[in-house]
């Protein structure tokens, strides 16, 4: 993790990157504080604030065969949208769900910012059928936590990312 430009990087057992993310896009260039020591919690590797904004934790454990970062914000703003882009870093991604225009694998798609939410496909962003995960051939994986009031977009504000916003 790339604390001044907010780029996360994920390599393989081979040193090879299978995941490329942009935390915070619309942040800009604000600067980050560390969390003051009250606001830290026990199990976090990584704890970052911009005033008034947001606070960002990351944390990392291992199972099995399997490498997880956590990474979840807060934010200090009722009108500040945590936004997380992901690149597709030489891979497929898949995943999301049913879109009004299917696209398979999703980064030949397009998709404006929109609720991630079931509805009629004729009349929505997105259709009935939702998945909160998306995967790449690379072998990374993200999950997006159910109770997260999410916003997805696919190539639209940022060319050749899917992006996800919490609201």
């Amino acid at each position: 993790f790339n604390k001044e430009e907010r780029v996360v990087r994920v390599f393989n057992n081979e040193g090879r990157q299978i995941l490329h993310g942009h935390l915070g896009v619309r942040l800009g260039g604000d600067k980050a504080f560390r969390c003051l020591p009250q606001d830290i919690q026990d199990d976090i590797s990584v704890c970052m604030e911009w005033m008034n904004k947001a606070r960002l934790y990351i944390n990392y454990t291992e199972h099995v065969a399997v490498r997880c970062y956590h990474i979840t914000w807060q934010s200090l703003m009722w009108d500040f949208y945590p936004t997380d882009c992901y690149d597709w870093s030489g891979g497929h991604w898949y995943g999301g769900g049913q879109t009004q225009e299917m696209a398979w694998p999703i980064e030949k798609g397009s998709v404006t910012l929109s609720p991630f939410v079931t509805g009629d496909i004729r009349q929505h962003q997105w259709g009935n059928v939702l998945k909160r995960y998306f995967i790449n051939s690379n072998g990374a994986a993200v999950l997006i936590d159910p109770d997260t009031p999410l916003y997805v977009s696919v190539n639209s504000e940022h060319p050749r990312q899917f992006c996800l916003q919490a609201r």
